[in-house]
């Protein structure tokens, strides 16, 4: 559980503290037994995935890059 993987994990992971050995095993039994859990996470963990691949990261770059050499809107 630190601030980079929060941010790129965001509300579809799960996260235990660094070095919580007994966190983290106690996480995984629970993804293991709650099947509606690890479909919900998974589904949402994809669409998360979908909005990060290089085509959409570079469109939401090269936009910028726009907005800048275009100078203000008026």
């Amino acid at each position: 559980d630190i601030p980079a993987l929060r941010e790129a994990g965001g509300q579809v992971a799960r996260y235990v503290a660094p070095g919580d050995v007994t966190g983290f095993v106690a996480e995984l039994l629970h993804l293991l037994d709650d099947a509606s859990l690890r479909e919900q996470l998974g589904a949402a963990g994809r669409l998360r995935a979908a909005e990060h691949t290089w085509q959409v990261t570079a469109e939401r770059t090269l936009r910028v890059y726009q907005s800048v050499v275009s100078g203000p809107s008026r």
